[in-house]
C-alpha cells in the first residue's frame, strides 16, 4: 500500500482504502479495481492523492522519491512548526505538506551529494 498521485493512476490499479469527499462521503470503495471513470471523478473531486494496494505504489514511491523512512520522519519534524497551524485534514493541504516534506529531503540529500535532480 502507498500514497499514489491521481495523475499518475491508470486503469486496473486497486485501491487500499476508501475515498472519501471532503464531507466524509465514500466516492469509491476500497478494494475498488479503477476505471477511467473512477480517475475522472477523483479529479472532479479535487483529490489529489490516494492510498493504492500492491507492488505498483511501492515502485512508484522508491522511483519517485528514493526517500527513507528515517529522512522522511525527520524533515516532517523539521517542518512542524511551519505547518503547525494547517488543518492536514484538507487534501490540498496535506498534497502541499507532503511536497515540502519531500522537497527538504532533497535539498538535503544533494547537499549530502546523494541525490541527483
Amino acid at each position: 500500500m502507498g500514497v499514489f498521485p491521481v495523475d499518475k493512476l491508470t486503469e486496473g490499479m486497486v485501491l487500499a482504502s476508501d475515498v472519501k469527499d471532503s464531507f466524509g462521503r465514500t466516492l469509491i470503495n476500497k478494494g475498488q479495481e479503477l476505471q477511467t471513470r473512477h480517475i475522472e471523478v477523483l479529479r472532479a473531486y479535487n483529490i489529489v492523492e490516494i492510498n493504492i494496494s500492491g507492488s505498483e505504489a511501492a515502485d512508484h514511491l522508491n522511483e519517485d522519491t528514493e526517500i527513507d523512512h528515517e529522512t522522511f520522519a525527520a524533515a516532517e519534524q523539521q517542518l512542524q512548526d511551519a505547518f503547525s497551524k494547517t488543518d492536514l485534514s484538507w487534501d490540498v493541504m496535506k498534497q502541499i505538506h507532503r511536497s515540502a516534506v519531500i522537497h527538504r529531503c532533497k535539498k538535503r540529500a544533494e547537499a549530502a551529494g546523494r541525490y541527483d535532480s
